[in-house]
């Protein structure tokens, strides 16, 4: 589990690969999550020999320092930073909500060492209801029973919403709530077609909280871009449906 400094942040994140030379593969998390919501995609470093694999727990999230950034913005200008950091010449994001939208960002800003990306549950603009934002100010318990039951599609299983539900307990109210307003202001609408990588769209046909047309967005929108979607997922598709996901990444860096 190493840690380094990054813009003044000790920062957590897990490392899998041998290889200095080979292209990385970043994880990065949603609002309120940590690399623990990766937990089902540890597994694919194990099939692939010819990318390093990193998890990242970003500022004030996890195990990392901090509060949590207040735009998404100056997330990807953090990516940017880590990137720098640890002396990464190509690398493959792997972003799922907040996550992609930071990767989309990162991939408009700083073109030139990404080879492709992978965008789940995400889009160019997505607003935050104004029950979500109130329900998080007011009572972290309260925001966690609504985030797990939206988070998820009705066949996903009561230990997964559990699950999820308790670690939301566990993050920074005030980390949560400037996530759900980096959110809420982001909109990448008139860039996106600036993205020019291989970019692999990924979608459940039951997410509540990126809807579908979000991701049909994204693929209209990117030149060198497709789509997948996972029957009987909702917004947390690589933990309900994680097989299929994890395949669906795997032929993805087999085809970069």
């Amino acid at each position: 589990m190493p840690f380094e400094i990054v813009d003044g942040i000790q920062t957590h994140f897990l490392y899998f690969g041998t290889n200095k030379k080979s292209p990385v593969v970043i994880f990065i998390h949603g609002a309120g999550q940590s690399i623990l919501c990766w937990k089902f995609q540890y597994s694919i470093s194990e099939s692939i020999e010819q990318y390093n694999f990193i998890f990242l727990d970003l500022p004030g999230h996890g195990k990392s320092e901090g509060e949590g950034l207040t735009t998404i913005r100056e997330y990807s200008e953090f990516l940017h930073s880590f990137i720098n950091k640890l002396n990464i010449e190509e690398y493959v994001l792997i972003g799922h909500s907040m996550g992609g939208r930071i990767s989309q960002v990162n991939l408009v800003n700083y073109p030139e060492k990404a080879i492709g990306a992978v965008l789940a549950g995400t889009g160019p603009r997505i607003r935050v209801t104004r029950h979500t934002m109130d329900t998080a100010k007011k009572s972290l318990i309260d925001f966690a029973d609504l985030a797990s039951e939206n988070s998820f599609a009705n066949s996903a299983s009561l230990e997964l919403k559990t699950e999820f539900k308790s670690l939301l307990l566990k993050s920074n109210p005030e980390t949560i709530i400037n996530d759900l307003r980096a959110c809420n202001k982001f909109d990448t609408t008139e860039v996106i077609s600036d993205i020019k990588v291989p970019t692999y769209i990924i979608a459940g046909k039951e997410d509540k909280l990126a809807p579908i047309n979000n991701s049909l967005h994204l693929k209209n929108s990117i030149p060198n871009s497709r789509i997948e979607i996972i029957d009987g997922a909702g917004h947390f598709m690589m933990q309900e449906k994680p097989e299929e996901f994890n395949n669906m990444v795997t032929g993805f860096l087999d085809y970069l």
